[in-house]
């Protein structure tokens, strides 16, 4: 891999309100109150790993999803899209990244902590993997298949409402 585009991004998240437009907007149509996603009481919720739940779309394009996360998930790349990961509960959690196409030849592994939050660019191929149960949001497009390129070799991919639905609040 070349250039420092193929690294996965990688930092500690800090809230911070940069969109206040966009509350003005929102508040018109439903009441700010309504609109608060508590991530640790919705991903406690999840009783079945690796089984993503959405909990909200934005832009049109994006999502945010939850899911519990234990034991070892499969290789996979997502050949369009970059993925993002934040531990919010429990953990640690890893998350393998491969140096070529065969895993095996190696690969490296961040650690991510409760507030950790990590990039994975599009095309990399990734495995995340949990020693302990461990909840965790993820944004990516809307329509993004949890096992990538594998969706259709793995009994780990999830069916098409937990990735594809566009509405808020289906957990």
């Amino acid at each position: 891999m070349s250039g420092s585009t193929s690294l996965p991004f990688f930092c500690n998240l800090t809230p911070s309100p940069k969109h206040d437009h966009l509350t003005a907007v929102l508040s018109k149509v439903m009441p700010i109150e309504n609109q608060v996603q508590n991530l640790p009481d919705r991903v406690s919720k999840i009783t079945k790993p690796w089984t993503p739940q959405h909990v909200l779309s934005f832009n049109g394009s994006h999502s945010i999803k939850l899911a519990t996360l234990e034991d070892d998930f499969i290789w996979h790349s997502h050949p369009d899209t970059d993925e993002v990961f934040y531990c919010v509960s429990g953990g640690p959690f890893y998350i393998d990244t491969a140096e070529s196409e065969s895993e095996r030849q190696g690969y490296s592994t961040a650690e991510l902590k409760v507030g950790d939050l990590l990039c994975i660019p599009r095309t990399i191929r990734h495995r995340p993997r949990a020693p302990i149960s461990t909840g965790v949001a993820l944004i990516e497009k809307v329509g993004t298949v949890n096992t990538g390129d594998e969706a259709g070799n793995s009994a780990m991919t999830a069916k098409s409402k937990c990735w594809t639905n566009p509405t808020r609040d289906t957990l």
